[in-house]
């Protein structure tokens, strides 16, 4: 989930203009600047450790949305639930 105070901020330093979150998690030179900073912070994993695929989702996870439990963590069934056009998304079927 981006910070997006910090993205904000970066976009309007980059140029890039934007009206909503949606179009900022969308948006291609985001998308690549995600990529490049998991590359280098997955560089000291093995590669199965390493993520391949993710999605910028527009809205955090909370517990008042139900994706989190009092305690924080994540509730996986909820999670698979709500997103599941977006998990389908990055593993087509071949």
């Amino acid at each position: 989930m981006p910070s997006f105070e910090n993205l904000e901020k970066w976009a309007n330093e980059q140029g890039i203009s934007f009206s909503s979150q949606a179009d900022l998690t969308s948006n291609d030179k985001v998308v690549a600047l995600f990529e490049k900073e998991m590359e280098e912070h997955m560089r000291d994993y093995a590669r199965v450790e390493q993520i391949r695929k993710f999605t910028l989702l527009e809205t955090p996870w909370a517990q008042e949305t139900g994706e989190l439990t009092p305690t924080m963590k994540l509730k996986r069934r909820v999670i698979n639930q709500k997103f599941s056009r977006q998990i389908e998304a990055m593993y087509p079927p071949e």
